[in-house]
């Protein structure tokens, strides 16, 4: 039983360690977006990419923790379980990481696309430039 007990503690710190990991990560999106805003260079590819590793890295460690619990087979055992799961509130510690690590993702990809968007214009009209710079090259140099 004590066992038991611990696993449900267990889950209850690496959820706590989540959310704090989420905290440092949210604070750094916001200073990502202040520092850099809407520019055309915007935020980083690096920092993308370190969000999805830390998107991925979080969302293994929830899966392991949740799982972890199937090797609880003693109906008694798993009652146990439940009633500890629900006194630490387990279940919305969970939820609560992964509304926040969607809030995330959420705000680096329309800072992404709205990035992307801006960079796409810039190229449209280099485009439209190169083509009247064409056509001028065209007429006037026969």
């Amino acid at each position: 039983m004590l066992y038991v007990l611990e696993l449900a503690n267990l889950q209850l710190e690496e959820f706590r360690v989540m959310d704090h990991q989420l905290d440092r990560q949210l604070i750094r999106a916001y200073d990502d977006l202040e520092r850099h805003g809407f520019s055309l260079w915007g935020v980083t590819s690096a920092a993308l990419r370190s969000i999805r590793w830390f998107r991925v890295d979080l969302t293994k460690l929830a899966d392991e923790v949740t799982n972890i619990t199937k090797l609880i087979g003693d109906w008694h055992l798993a009652r146990v379980y439940l009633a500890a799961r629900e006194r630490f509130h387990l279940d919305q510690w969970r939820t609560s990481v992964e509304q926040r690590l969607g809030h995330l993702d959420k705000l680096y990809s329309v800072v992404h696309t709205e990035v992307n968007e801006r960079r796409m214009l810039w190229l449209e009209a280099i485009i439209v430039v190169l083509f009247v710079i064409d056509l001028l090259a065209i007429f006037f140099f026969k």
